[in-house]
């Protein structure tokens, strides 16, 4: 009997040892939630010139299949780019009107999706306001017949006088207006009105003219009216004409709106604002 609580003690060990533990069943890795989320600024602003502008986001843990998709309700707003990871670009058209607008532009992965909105400044919103120092210029009466002229510039700089210079059969004072660092507005303005005797300009709303006939309404010539800015070294960095533009004149206070324009490359560039207010002189150059 004790022999055979042996053997069978013994083919219980031999059936416990020959066993074959169950294999471990690996856990499949649980799948990320993708997140999608914009990280530039949702609402941009746009000058009327229009141009490129870019969109960024954060986009993580991706599907093999997601793609980036992006679609808008307005025609101005083109060239979607997303060839770069997280960036979007594309293009503004210029906005030619009067009137501001905005578009809605919305950017997709998957079921995830964010807006945009972009706003376009109008052709005439000002861009800049500037306050201007000094007037410098000169009163050239009627030297040529018709309206009588003025030469000025509204300005942050000065000017140096060097002398005079003769030039069809007119004598001319001459001041060397490269003044450092500064921004001038050049305006060349007839008026039916005579100086009052104060050499300063006659009160009234002044038009930029690209005809500028011989007589006419108060106005300033296209063709001899520019807008410059100087370096510390007085050379000039920027110089453009004026596409559209306004002077109100009211005593010794001074409001103009000019559009620049960058005639070469046919660029509107800014709208700006530009105020003086103070007390003046005009140099006396009439005959």
């Amino acid at each position: 009997m004790k022999k055979f609580f042996i053997l069978l003690t013994a083919l219980a060990v031999c059936f416990t040892a020959c066993e074959t533990p169950a294999p471990d069943v690996p856990t499949p890795p649980q799948e990320k939630d993708v997140i999608f989320e914009l990280t530039s600024t949702g609402a941009i602003i746009v000058d009327a010139n229009g141009g490129i502008n870019k969109i960024t986001y954060n986009l993580q843990n991706p599907t093999e299949t997601g793609k980036v998709t992006v679609s808008t309700d307005a025609d101005w707003v083109i060239n979607f780019s997303t060839d770069v990871a997280n960036e979007i670009t594309f293009t503004v058209k210029r906005n030619k009107t009067n009137n501001s607008r905005s578009a809605n532009v919305v950017v997709s992965y998957e079921t995830l999706s964010f807006n945009v909105i972009v706003n376009q400044k109008s052709n005439n919103e000002i861009d800049e306001t500037v306050v201007a120092t000094k007037v410098l210029g000169f009163y050239y009466g009627n030297r040529t017949g018709g309206d009588y002229s003025y030469y000025i510039s509204i300005t942050d700089g000065d000017w140096t006088y060097v002398g005079t210079q003769e030039q069809d059969g007119f004598v001319y004072q001459q001041y060397d207006w490269t003044w450092p660092s500064c921004f001038s507005y050049f305006l060349y303005i007839f008026t039916p009105t005579p100086d009052a005797g104060d050499c300063k300009l006659p009160d009234g709303t002044y038009t930029l003219d690209f005809n500028c006939p011989q007589y006419g309404a108060p106005r300033f010539h296209a063709n001899m009216s520019w807008y410059r800015t100087t370096d510390e070294n007085a050379k000039a960095i920027d110089q453009l004409d004026f596409s559209e533009g306004e002077l109100i004149v009211n005593g010794n206070k001074l409001e103009l709106t000019v559009t620049l324009y960058d005639s070469e490359n046919s660029l509107r560039v800014a709208r700006h604002y530009v105020t003086f207010e103070g007390d003046y002189e005009l140099v006396y150059d009439a005959i």
